[in-house]
C-alpha cells in the first residue's frame, strides 16, 4: 500500500451526488492568503501536490473540496485543511463508511487519558512515558492514483491535486445557534469528552449535552438548543480561552481531602472557616433584593469560600449544613437556574484551579462557627460568641477540633462497606414501604409486624436466609436509633421461622420440564456468576460458581488464585459486570474481560466460553440504562472477534415494549431475580448450550 498507494473507500456509486461545481474556498484559507501560497508551495516542493493545473487534468470527474485553515498550539503557524465534508450530504466524506477499511469490518478505537492512567497506575511511581509526533503523519502516506480525482481544490485561478492523504476537518461552533443538526451535536461531544478527560469538572456539562443527543429521532433532525445548554457551552468557551492545555492527572483515589472548609449562610450575609483562616461578608443589595431562597445563598457561600481558599491540585472537603446545596456539589446537576449557575461558577474555578470538591453534610449544632461569622452583622452578640468560642485557645485547634468531630462522624458512616451500606439502604426502604402499604407502625416494631414482614418477603426469596437479612436489616435500624430490639430472643419467633422454613408455600422451586434435548446434554458446563443468579435452577451436567457482590476485578483475582476448578468444564458461561457500572468505564471493562477469557484459557484452552450480557437494574434503571446497554456493546465485540467465544443476550426478555424493565421478573428489592426471572435466565442458558 504504501508503494503503490492507500486507497480511500471512496463508494463509486456515490459519485452520482457529487459536487459539479467549484466549491468556493472558506475564510480560513480566503483570509490567510500568503500562508497558503506557502503551503502549497511547500507541498508541491515535497511531491505531495499535483499542480498547477489550467483545467482538469483527468478523465473523470474532478470533485473540488473548499480550503481552511486554522491556527497551531503555540505557533504563528497556520494549519491547512481541505473540508473533504462540504456540501453536506453530497462530500467525498459522505461517500465512505468509516467502519470499512479494504474491504473489511473495522472499528477505530484511540487509547484515552484513562487509559494512560490506567498504565502509569499499573506501573508505578517514577515510571516514564513518551509521546511522538509525528510532523508529516498523513502527508507521508501515498493515495491510490485511482482516487486522486476525489481530493482535488481550487486556488487562485488554478487545479490542485493532492496525492496524499489530506488532513479533513469539518468543525461547527452553535454558541450563536438557535438549532443543532445531529452531526453538529456528535461532533461536538467527540470534542469534548476528549478535553473532559483531562479537566474533570467539565464533565458534568457534557451529561446535558449527551441528553440533549438522544432527543434525537434521526440524522435528517434539526433541534432548538435550549437555554441551559448554551450555558454550558458558554461555559466550555470562556474555560477554553484561557485553558493553557495542561492538567495534572489523577492518579490515586480520595481517601483523605487535602483542605477541610466550611460555610454558612443566612438570609443577609454568609461566612466561612479553613485552616486558621475565616471571612464574613454581607450579601449587596442586588442579592437581598432578589429574595433568594437560603439553598441559593447557602451555594454562594462555597463559591466564596472557593474562590478565597481553593488551591492547584488539591482534593477540596467543604463541609456544609444544607442537605440541597451538598447534593447539587456532589451530584452535579440541580433544576433551580440560579443553582445551575452556581454550579457552573464552581466548576469554572475548580477547572481553573485543577482541584477537586467534594460537600459532606454536618448538622447545623456542629457548624456554629460559620452560622456565627454569616449571623455578625444582625446582632452584637454574635461577634461576642464567635470570640468566647474561640477564646484562650488556638484559632486553628479551634477550628481543627470542629473537623475532628466531623471526620469522627465520617468514620461512623464509614463502619459499613458501601455495599453493605447498599444493602441496609434497600432493606430499611423495603420494610418502610411495608408498613407504609398496609399502615403498620414502623419504629419501635412490634413482633406481629415482624411476622407479617418476614412471610410477604417469602413471596419473593426462596431462601429464609435472604428473609433473615432483611430481618437483620429492620435489627440495625432499631440499634441506631437507640430502640430496643429483643424480638429475635423470643421463642415464638424461633418457632415461626422454623415454620417459614418447613412449609413456606411461596418458595417452591419451579424448575422448568427436563425436555430430552436438555437430558441430552452431555458436555460439562460451569456458570460462573454474581449473587444474582445465586439460586439458579439446577442443571444436568452443569455446576454453579455463584459471588456475592462479585465484580470483574475480584473475578480476576478468584481464577489468578484458583479459589475454584475450571478445568475439566467444556462450556464456561460467565455473568460479570453489574456491580461493575458505576465504578469502571468500557474501556477498562473491555480490559477485564479479556483478561478473564485469557485466564481461563490458561488451563482450560479449548472450552467455549459464553457472555452473558448484564440484565437491566429497576432499582437505579434511569442511572444504569446507558452504562447496561455500552456493557453489553463491549461484550458482543468481544464474542464477534475472539475465537470460541459466544454472546448470550439474555436481556431482552427482561424488557417490555417501551424499553423498561418487566418488574414482575425481579424481586422486592428491584436488584435480584424473582422465580419468574431465574426460569427466564434457565431457558437462555439452556437453549444456548442446546445449540452449541
Amino acid at each position: 500500500m504504501l508503494e503503490f498507494g492507500w486507497p480511500l473507500g471512496f463508494d463509486r456509486k456515490f459519485e452520482e451526488f457529487g459536487n459539479n461545481k467549484i466549491a468556493k474556498n472558506h475564510s480560513g484559507a480566503r483570509d490567510f492568503a500568503k500562508d497558503i501560497d506557502k503551503y502549497i508551495k511547500k507541498e508541491v516542493g515535497y511531491g505531495a501536490v499535483l499542480g498547477p493545473f489550467a483545467s482538469n487534468p483527468f478523465k473523470d470527474h474532478l470533485v473540488i473540496s473548499p480550503l481552511n485553515s486554522m491556527p497551531k498550539a503555540n505557533s504563528e503557524e497556520r494549519r491547512v485543511i481541505m473540508d473533504l465534508s462540504f456540501p453536506k450530504g453530497k462530500s467525498v466524506n459522505d461517500g465512505i463508511d468509516k467502519n470499512v477499511c479494504l474491504g473489511k469490518h473495522v472499528e477505530l478505537h484511540y487509547p484515552n487519558v484513562d487509559n494512560f492512567i490506567e498504565i502509569i497506575k499499573e506501573k508505578g511511581e517514577f515510571c516514564k512515558i513518551f509521546k511522538r509526533d509525528l510532523r508529516r503523519a498523513y502527508r507521508q502516506i501515498p493515495v491510490d492514483p485511482k482516487d486522486y480525482n476525489l481530493i482535488g481544490f481550487f486556488w487562485k485561478g488554478h487545479y490542485f491535486v493532492d496525492r496524499v492523504l489530506p488532513m479533513g476537518l469539518k468543525s461547527s461552533a452553535f454558541i450563536d445557534k438557535d438549532t443543532a443538526s445531529l452531526k453538529e451535536v456528535q461532533s461536538l461531544i467527540g470534542k469534548l469528552n476528549f478535553i473532559a478527560s483531562c479537566v474533570r469538572p467539565g464533565r458534568i456539562f457534557i451529561s446535558r449535552i449527551l441528553n440533549f443527543l438522544r432527543e434525537f429521532k434521526n440524522e435528517d433532525c434539526v433541534l432548538e438548543v435550549s437555554l441551559e445548554l448554551k450555558h454550558d457551552l458558554l461555559w466550555w468557551s470562556e474555560f477554553l480561552e484561557i485553558y493553557n492545555g495542561v492538567s495534572l492527572l489523577n492518579l490515586q483515589e480520595w481517601t483523605e481531602p487535602d483542605k477541610y472548609m466550611a460555610s454558612d449562610a443566612c438570609l443577609v450575609g454568609c461566612g466561612g472557616v479553613s485552616n486558621g483562616q475565616f471571612f464574613l461578608c454581607v450579601f449587596p443589595d442586588f442579592i437581598v433584593q432578589q429574595n433568594l431562597h437560603i439553598n441559593a445563598l447557602e451555594l454562594l457561600s462555597v463559591i466564596v469560600c472557593l474562590k478565597l481558599w481553593g488551591q492547584k491540585g488539591r482534593k477540596i472537603c467543604i463541609q456544609c449544613d444544607n442537605m440541597v446545596s451538598v447534593q447539587v456539589i456532589n451530584q452535579g446537576k440541580s433544576r433551580s437556574r440560579f443553582l445551575q449557575a452556581c454550579l457552573r461558577e464552581i466548576c469554572f474555578i475548580c477547572a481553573i484551579k485543577e482541584c477537586e470538591l467534594r460537600a459532606i453534610h454536618i448538622d447545623g449544632i456542629d457548624n456554629r462557627l460559620p452560622d456565627m461569622l454569616s449571623r455578625w452583622s444582625l446582632s452584637d452578640i454574635y461577634p461576642i460568641q464567635f470570640y468566647k468560642s474561640i477564646e484562650g485557645r488556638n484559632f486553628s485547634l479551634s477550628v481543627d477540633l470542629h473537623m475532628l468531630r466531623t471526620q469522627a462522624q465520617e468514620s461512623l458512616r464509614s463502619a459499613h462497606a458501601s455495599g453493605t451500606r447498599k444493602n441496609l439502604k434497600i432493606q430499611w426502604k423495603a420494610f418502610f414501604l411495608f408498613c407504609h402499604f398496609y399502615n403498620l407502625k414502623t419504629l419501635p416494631c412490634e413482633l406481629n409486624t415482624l411476622y407479617l414482614f418476614a412471610q410477604f418477603l417469602s413471596r419473593s426469596f426462596k431462601s429464609v436466609d435472604s428473609i433473615r437479612n432483611y430481618l437483620n436489616g429492620v435489627k440495625v435500624l432499631h440499634l441506631l436509633f437507640d430502640l430496643p430490639f429483643i424480638h429475635f430472643e423470643s421463642f415464638y419467633f424461633s418457632l415461626f421461622m422454623k415454620g417459614l422454613k418447613r412449609c413456606n408455600p411461596h418458595t417452591v422451586r419451579a424448575a422448568l420440564p427436563i425436555t430430552p434435548s436438555l437430558k441430552a446434554w452431555g458436555k460439562p458446563s460451569i456458570v460462573i456468576s454474581d449473587s444474582i443468579l445465586k439460586y439458579l435452577p439446577e442443571m444436568r451436567n452443569t455446576q454453579l460458581q455463584a459471588f456475592g457482590g462479585l465484580s470483574c476485578e475480584l473475578l480476576l483475582r478468584k481464577l489468578k488464585n484458583r479459589v475454584f476448578t475450571w478445568y475439566h468444564f467444556n462450556n464456561i458461561i460467565v455473568h460479570v459486570g453489574t456491580n461493575d457500572l458505576f465504578n469502571i468505564n468500557t474501556n477498562v471493562f473491555e480490559k477485564y474481560i479479556r483478561d478473564i477469557i485469557h485466564e481461563l484459557r490458561i488451563c482450560n484452552p479449548d472450552c467455549v466460553i459464553i457472555l452473558s450480557s448484564i440484565l437491566p437494574r429497576p432499582c437505579d434503571f434511569n442511572h444504569s440504562e446507558l452504562f447496561v446497554i455500552n456493557f453489553n456493546n463491549v461484550l458482543k465485540q468481544l464474542s464477534s472477534s475472539l475465537t470460541n467465544v459466544r454472546y448470550m443476550a439474555s436481556e431482552k426478555t427482561f424488557y417490555n415494549r417501551v424499553r423498561k424493565p418487566i418488574n414482575t421478573l425481579f424481586s422486592i428489592d428491584k436488584l435480584h431475580l424473582s422465580t419468574t426471572g431465574l426460569n427466564k435466565v434457565f431457558s437462555f442458558i439452556a437453549n444456548t448450550l442446546e445449540h452449541l
